[in-house]
């Protein structure tokens, strides 16, 4: 994982806020401590987070809707176990993740779900079943997200 603003505050002996002004030419900042901390930032092929910084400056949160096999599947427990490290990661933005846990490999209950998700997300993970039905449905609503 790279280092964060806070870790290279630390590091330079600063705020936040001094990184953060350096980052952006915002000015006021000693000519010895932005060196230091562009210094710090070089070491550690520090590069902005644009996504972050969209997400942290965004007044909407990004909706995820996550649908998966049942949850006593291990495979697909893992997958849960490794989303919600990542949402976790991400705590800090306004990100909401629906996990939806279909208990069958059957179509209509992918569908229903899918219905009950589409017009309350941004962005869609589907694990498992792919049927042409299915498929057309997601392109469906992914039309939506694209204009």
């Amino acid at each position: 994982m790279s280092i964060t603003i806070t870790q290279i505050a630390k590091l330079a002996g600063v705020s936040r806020g001094t990184v953060d002004r350096v980052i952006h030419q915002r000015g006021r900042v000693a000519p010895e401590v932005e060196k230091r901390i562009r210094d710090i930032m070089d070491e550690n092929d520090y590069h902005p987070n644009m996504l972050g910084r969209a997400l942290a400056v965004s007044k909407t949160p990004l909706t995820i809707g996550m649908i998966m096999i049942e949850k006593g599947n291990p495979f697909f427990q893992l997958i849960h176990s490794g989303m919600k490290e990542a949402i976790s990661q991400f705590r800090d933005y306004p990100i909401l993740v629906y996990f939806r846990h279909i208990n069958g490999v059957g179509e209509e209950e992918y569908l229903n779900v899918l219905d009950e998700l589409e017009n309350n997300v941004n962005a869609l993970i589907i694990a498992g079943l792919q049927t042409k039905r299915i498929v057309e449905k997601v392109n469906q609503i992914a039309k939506k997200f694209l204009l």
